[in-house]
């Protein structure tokens, strides 16, 4: 008993785990390759990072990245400013050390790994700490005991299993995302060279049946020419 008791003294004063220097790559990263963003927006949320300046800027990125708009210390120092936390994180000088002091985001997947793994384990101890009060309080029911501890627990584990899940509207959105950010253009498919009909179409797709309807004379021949033509030589489809 007395080694029971001196083991729940120590961990009153352990640090929860966590990882400064993943946790600044993160950032780092983000802000010098914006594609990297794309890579882990479905694994991390602010609430993943143990420092608070940390979850400030993550949740400053994602504010962008919904917005469509590029990341870098100029457009996040403004976004944090609007939110009234820029001086919290430590204002656009700290921004821009985090940009200078990260090489490449080439290991952003692995840190973000670390990051969410660290963070699950935090919640563990919080959610264990309060369970652990919980019981010394005798006239708690301890099947209710149970029973909260357990869907504490779950409700932990079912995080990590969530974030493989998503709503399809926000699948469509993100993965439009991640095509705009490789072809630097909102253009899905084959672009027909005439840019209005392609911003309505996001382009000629595998799946359409194209009838190309009109009067006699009114330039239909001439219509489905120029979008074989620029299919061809643009996009260098074959076209019969």
């Amino acid at each position: 008993m007395p080694k029971m008791k001196e083991d729940m003294a120590y961990s009153t004063y352990k640090v929860p785990p966590h990882n400064l220097e993943a946790e600044q790559a993160i950032v780092g990263g983000i802000l010098i390759n914006n594609d990297a963003l794309n890579q882990v927006v479905d694994i991390l949320s602010g609430e993943d990072f143990y420092r608070d300046a940390h979850a400030l800027i993550f949740e400053g990125m994602l504010t962008l990245y919904n917005r469509d708009d590029p990341v870098d210390v100029i457009t996040l120092s403004q976004v944090l400013k609007e939110k009234g936390v820029l001086d919290k994180v430590g204002g656009t000088d700290y921004l821009a050390s985090l940009a200078e002091a990260t090489a490449t985001s080439a290991g952003i997947m692995y840190h973000s790994e670390i990051v969410k793994d660290l963070s699950t384990r935090r919640n563990l101890i919080s959610q264990c700490s309060h369970i652990s009060e919980v019981c010394f309080q005798l006239a708690n029911d301890t099947e209710e005991i149970l029973d909260s501890a357990e869907q504490s627990i779950f409700e932990i584990a079912e995080r990590n299993i969530d974030q493989n899940f998503l709503p399809l509207n926000e699948v469509v959105k993100k993965s439009f995302k991640k095509i705009e950010a490789t072809t630097g253009s909102n253009i899905t498919g084959i672009s027909t060279g005439f840019t209005d009909f392609d911003n309505l179409t996001s382009g000629l797709q595998p799946s359409d049946f194209i009838i190309i309807a009109g009067r006699p004379s009114m330039g239909k021949t001439a219509l489905a020419l120029n979008i074989a033509y620029n299919a061809a030589l643009e996009d260098k489809v074959g076209v019969a």
